[in-house]
Parts: C-alpha cells; structure tokens; sequence
C-alpha cells in the first residue's frame, strides 16, 4: 500500500493540485469525495492503512475535530490539510522537504505556467486568462475523472496548448450568455453591515459569472451568483456562490456555518421547498 494518500473533494482546482502531487510524488493512493460526501465524514478511517505514513486532505472542507482525532488514533501519520489559498511551491517542503529534488525542481519549473494557471484558479484571480483552462479539460477525455485529465496534463499525454485552444473556442459562446445573462437579470444590493452586493442567477458559468458581475457593478464589493436544485423527494435547495473583491470583506463570515470556502470565495446551501402545487 501507499505510504502518501491524497484525499481532495470534487472541485476542479483540489483535483489538479491533487494530480500534481500525484505526479510528483512516487506511489501516491488518491481518493476523491464529493463535497457532499465531506460534509457527513465522521471520520477519515477508510483512507488510512498501518502503511500510510502522510494523509493530505486537499481544500477547505475538513472539520479539524475529526482531523485531530485521527492523529490521535494513529500516533505515526503525518496528517497535512492544505487550504486554500496557499502557495504549491511551499506544498511539497511542508511535506517532506527530501522530496524536494532537482528532478522534482525540475518537474515543476517545466509546467511553471500550466502551476501558475492552476493557482490563480484557487485563488479565484485572472478568471478570462484561466477559464479556457477550466473549460478545455472539462470538455476533452470526457470518459475519464477530471482528476486523470489533469495528471494526463502533466505527463504530456494531454497537450496543454490543445486544451486552451478548445476551450477559447467554446468560451467565447459562454462570455456571451454571461453577458446577456448579467444585463437582463442581476441587480445590486446592501448587506446589513452597508457592504454593498450584485446579484444573479446562474447554475453554471460560475467564475465567468462573478467576474461579469464585477464589471457592471464596480462599486460592489461582493458578488452572488444562485442557482436552485431539485430534488426527488423534499430536499430543493438554494445555492449561493459568494465573490469578494476586497481584501477586507469575509464572505466566509458572512455565510457562517451555511457555508464553505475562504475569505475571499466561499458557498452556501440552504433546503427550501421548491414545490409547485397549481
């Protein structure tokens, strides 16, 4: 079994980073969990065998209750939970700094911008430089996990150049439903602090969304981007995807134990009744 276990939620940039340590780091066990899945683990048990010496839990998801206690049941794991934002350079030294090689040295400076698009994607910057990106991997080798496109990114079996340039194509007929989407249906509003928010509804183009959004309504410190999901029995629920555009505004505050995320891009999920009874 594997000394190093990977396990990240099914967002795209925790799976590239994921499938960057995978491919810098020699026999590496990578399980991925739908952040839905996160949020009901009780426990980190069934990731972990007597031969696992690290567990790295990717992303922002992880109560530290659980994380700790499963330090304390097994006395020789080294446990590492990198959120986000956090710089990939410093990753693998926290890790072990003898994996820091020349060749892994190398390695990384070979795919510097491929690293440097994934970052800004975490970090939630550069969204019209790093979309095509998002959008190309999410519409190549559609048979295989996300997380595999983006290790095949690394290995070369995929071609970074080709997957910008699919996504350039299929990303100027997004910019234009984001557009239309913006100007006819958004508007701006005041929190209960006078932090001043824009607000639309959108089920995907999420990124594209807020940074259209942040266009039209400058003044704004916070964007919203909401979406409703049905459900078969009585679960329908509200999503909100929360943007902030200064250093100084929490969003994660602002949604509180609804949500998840950072300081500066955070969601919550609220269960509402969506019934439709004529």
């Amino acid at each position: 079994m594997s000394e190093t276990v990977v396990v990240t939620s099914d967002l795209g940039c925790e799976l590239a980073y994921s499938a960057l340590l995978r491919y810098l780091m020699n026999g590496v066990q990578y399980y991925n969990v739908s952040v839905d899945e996160l949020g009901q683990e009780k426990s980190l048990d069934k990731y972990v065998t007597n031969t696992t010496k690290r567990l790295v839990c990717i992303g922002n998801f992880w109560q530290d209750e659980y994380l700790n206690e499963l330090v304390n049941e097994h006395n020789e794991l080294k446990l590492f939970n990198i959120r986000f934002p956090h710089n990939f350079n410093n990753i693998l030294s926290i890790l072990d700094p003898s994996l820091v090689t020349p060749a892994v040295l190398f390695a990384i400076k070979q795919h510097e911008v491929l690293i440097t698009m994934i970052q800004n994607i975490c970090f939630g910057k550069m969204t019209q430089e790093t979309q095509p990106l998002v959008t190309g991997i999410s519409n190549v080798l559609t048979n295989l996990p996300v997380e595999e496109r983006y290790y095949r990114l690394f290995t070369g079996e995929l071609n970074l150049n080709g997957v910008l340039d699919l996504g350039n194509k299929i990303l100027e007929s997004q910019i234009s439903m984001v557009k239309e989407r913006v100007l006819k249906n958004s508007r701006s509003g005041t929190f209960k602090d006078a932090t001043r928010y824009a607000v639309t509804e959108g089920h995907e183009l999420t990124n594209l969304t807020h940074d259209e959004l942040h266009k039209n309504y400058p003044e704004c410190k916070v964007t919203i981007v909401t979406s409703l999901k049905y459900s078969n029995g009585f679960d329908d629920q509200v999503s909100h995807s929360l943007r902030s555009w200064d250093q100084n505004v929490d969003v994660q505050k602002l949604v509180g134990e609804f949500g998840r995320g950072t300081n500066l891009a955070s969601g919550a999920r609220y269960s509402i009744d969506a019934h439709i009874d004529y």
